[in-house]
């Protein structure tokens, strides 16, 4: 049976430099929702958002309390996909709420396309991380939320450009 690591090193600064992406994030879903106007769009930036949330409830419980309530980081794994499915599902379904060709013109304009560019780079690295950092280490989740709020940061400045 596999043993599980437990969590080192979270402090209460990881904990608050964690609300970061979370915060950049929901700024630039609330605008993308708010243009797009589609409910099932929103409700799964709702559940994006919720799953940021409770990650970072989890790194404030281990920092401040020290206790370690696994579902709140685990969830990941099921409530952020599931509420980007719904999103990706809106484009789909709602596809005559928007344009294609409009968000082409902007994502590629300058300089709204360098802070895309730079965002999905950072999503890339964070994919990488998850695959090969250890999750319970802080020193690996140190880089992995460095990354993570410059990626939310630059994804959200290319939004609101």
């Amino acid at each position: 049976m596999k043993t599980e690591n437990k969590p080192t090193g979270f402090t209460l600064s990881m904990a608050l430099m964690d609300t970061l992406p979370v915060l950049f994030f929901s700024v630039s879903i609330g605008v993308l929702s708010a243009r797009f106007g589609s409910a099932l769009f929103l409700a799964g930036a709702i559940l994006v958002i919720l799953a940021g949330i409770m990650k970072v409830l989890w790194k404030f419980l281990l920092a401040t309390v020290k206790r370690d309530v696994r579902i709140f980081n685990r969830q990941m794994r099921f409530i952020m996909p599931a509420g980007f499915a719904l999103m990706i599902a809106a484009l789909i379904t709602d596809r005559d709420k928007w344009s294609i060709q409009d968000v082409a013109a902007h994502a590629f304009s300058l300089p709204s396309l360098i802070f895309f560019i730079l965002a999905l780079t950072g999503i890339g690295c964070m994919s990488y991380f998850a695959r090969h950092f250890n999750q319970m280490d802080a020193k690996s989740n140190w880089i992995e939320q460095g990354t993570n709020v410059l990626a939310q940061f630059f994804f959200m400045m290319g939004v609101l450009i």
